[in-house]
């Protein structure tokens, strides 16, 4: 008699165990999932912050050739800033996105 009780909490701790194991494996895959979108969205991220460096490279280049072209011409405080506006609103205009998808 006792053996059948004994064996009865064995099956029982088994299908416990079973159950638990499904759980597991349900909340691994959930996991997985996450983990993956979470990836995809920091490589967007990844893009945005590409994009602003290939803009950043473009100004510095444009300003490089616009300083070659005018050797004699010194810059006086307004044109410098002025350049500088045009670039900071390209750059965070595009980087402005790029925050909002860090933020996930």
């Amino acid at each position: 008699m006792e053996a059948g009780v004994v064996k009865l909490v064995t099956e029982s701790e088994v299908i416990k165990l079973r159950d638990e194991i499904e759980r597991l494996k349900e909340e691994n895959r959930i996991q997985k999932e996450q983990l993956m979108q979470k990836d995809e969205e920091k490589r967007e991220v990844i893009r945005q912050l590409n994009l602003s460096l290939e803009i950043l490279k473009e100004n510095l280049t444009l300003c490089k050739s616009r300083v070659a072209k005018e050797p004699s011409k010194k810059w006086g405080h307004f044109e410098f800033s002025k350049m500088k506006g045009l670039f900071s609103v390209k750059l965070f205009s595009v980087s402005s996105k790029s925050q909002a998808l860090m933020t996930f």
